[in-house]
């Protein structure tokens, strides 16, 4: 069997109060030429994603950041290759000065994401920035979580202990850290719900096995 080929993008996220900029090119004729996305280019290799990132931003934008930290990466498989988009929340350390022709951006604020076409994977990117916000924006919590609801999401991080083999460990790092942050338990159900569905996961499995425990062991 013929080894799947892998490309690897690396972007940054960058993030002015609620929203996130995103650009995208045109053609000659100003109609687009794709989705828009976040900021960035192709990497060699994953062992040099930050390097190819700021070569980008500087080529592309004149553009230099502080790299402050990874986001878990987004793939997908497209015509037998495997596409990596890893995401850097980014603070800018000059302006990005981007092409006045043939070319867009927008500072987007997260409900209107949702009307924007975004590719694919920026898309999927885009969702795990809005849902976890509070832990990219630093607010720690300010109205504490009832017992009720700090039960509520204390099962929902045992789940995803439960299913660690099934998706990054970072990924459970940023979930129990949004449920330390200030959010509401809505905001924790929604991003939740959202990993379930990005990594194919099932609360019953968990809730099955739970009740199964629970009856074994008390007898």
């Amino acid at each position: 069997m013929a080894k799947m080929k892998i490309e690897h993008y690396a972007c940054a996220i960058v993030i002015v109060g609620k929203h996130l900029l995103l650009v995208r090119q045109l053609g000659k004729d100003d109609f687009p030429l794709s989705g828009f996305h976040f900021p960035g280019g192709r990497a060699k290799n994953e062992d040099c994603l930050k390097e190819a990132l700021s070569d980008s931003l500087w080529k592309k934008y004149k553009a230099k950041v502080k790299i402050l930290a990874p986001i878990s990466p987004i793939a997908r498989v497209n015509d037998g290759t495997k596409v990596v988009l890893h995401g850097f929340l980014c603070e800018p350390l000059t302006v990005f000065r981007f092409p006045k022709d043939h070319f867009q951006f927008v500072y987007s604020d997260f409900p209107t994401l949702k009307d924007l076409y975004l590719d694919p994977l920026d898309r999927t990117l885009s969702e795990k920035i809005s849902l976890f916000y509070p832990i990219y924006g630093y607010k720690k919590r300010l109205v504490a979580l009832t017992d009720k609801e700090k039960a509520e999401a204390s099962l929902y991080l045992d789940s995803l202990f439960y299913f660690r083999s099934a998706l990054p460990g970072r990924e459970i790092s940023d979930f129990s850290l949004l449920i330390r942050a200030d959010s509401t338990i809505e905001q924790i159900r929604s991003a939740y719900r959202w990993l379930l569905r990005l990594y194919g996961l099932d609360l019953n499995e968990y809730l099955d096995v739970l009740e199964y425990r629970k009856k074994h062991l008390a007898r």
